[in-house]
């Protein structure tokens, strides 16, 4: 029976991979369109700045790769340090 850590761990990584699958969707979609950069602006610098699409597809990218990976297994498990 599965507790009611693991069905919560299981819905952040499925977020994670919705929110990554979307992020690089629409930055591919934006690209296919010759929207190669986006315009932002900036609260603390007080001016506009631009940025390149390829970062919200790797961000989406970023994003699914920790929605995917065990990562349970590269920590062994264990919750606290060993001394």
């Amino acid at each position: 029976m599965k507790n009611h850590a693991d069905q919560k761990n299981w819905l952040w990584r499925l977020m994670f991979v919705i929110l990554g699958a979307g992020s690089a969707t629409l930055g591919i979609l934006a690209i296919r369109q010759g929207f190669w950069w986006r315009s932002g602006f900036s609260a603390k610098l007080g001016r506009t700045g631009v940025a390149p699409m390829m970062d919200l597809i790797g961000i989406g990218i970023l994003l699914i790769l920790i929605g995917i990976i065990p990562w349970e297994r590269f920590g062994g498990g264990r919750k606290g340090s060993k001394r």
